[in-house]
């Protein structure tokens, strides 16, 4: 009997924040290590599939002085993750939203620079997570039955699996979870 082919679908976003609570290094070697512990013993991972977004590279102003401030990112991580066995990478885009206190309630001091950080939303990758979802499911590569060649495992299987569904990750793998089908 064939192993089951599954593709793992990864949101670069959320797993980063689970790999800084356990205190790992993120990068794509820990991402492809990752992945291949969501590999079941009768199972054989066809495709990886890696959604996020490089860091926000741009000049902004910022909050008090005015004075213009240039963030740098390299998006290098990503096109090394790119190439490596059975991975492909979705890119979202970062955006900048402006600046939030630190702190609340904001004290009635002179406020600085150094009282705001900045916001970014990440934009499209959700909706590419979804279109691969549905991709696969149009295709009848995601089925719940057993029998069919292909199986595609939603991110709360994958974080159940690979164990970081325990101890000081367990809050961020229940928000994960919530409102998540598995499709196996």
């Amino acid at each position: 009997m064939a192993n089951c082919k599954v593709a793992v679908l990864i949101d670069g976003g959320f797993l980063r924040v689970v790999a800084k609570r356990i205190k790992k290094i993120y990068d794509p070697d820990f991402i492809e290590s990752f992945a291949h512990q969501c590999r079941g013993t009768d199972e054989d991972i066809f495709r990886i599939l890696y959604y996020d977004c490089a860091m926000y590279s741009g000049t902004v102003k910022l909050p008090v002085s005015g004075n213009a401030f240039e963030f740098k990112s390299n998006d290098n991580w990503l096109h090394v993750l790119s190439h490596k066995n059975l991975f492909a990478v979705r890119r979202g885009v970062l955006k900048f939203r402006g600046y939030k206190p630190r702190k609340t309630p904001v004290a009635p001091t002179t406020l600085t620079d150094d009282d705001f950080e900045p916001v970014f939303e990440q934009k499209g990758v959700d909706m590419r997570i979804g279109l691969d979802i549905a991709a696969y499911s149009a295709n009848h590569a995601a089925d719940h039955s057993v029998e069919r060649r292909y199986r595609l495992r939603s991110r709360a299987e994958v974080w159940k699996k690979s164990g970081l569904a325990n101890g000081s990750c367990r809050a961020a793998y229940d928000e994960a979870c919530s409102g998540i089908a598995g499709a196996c």
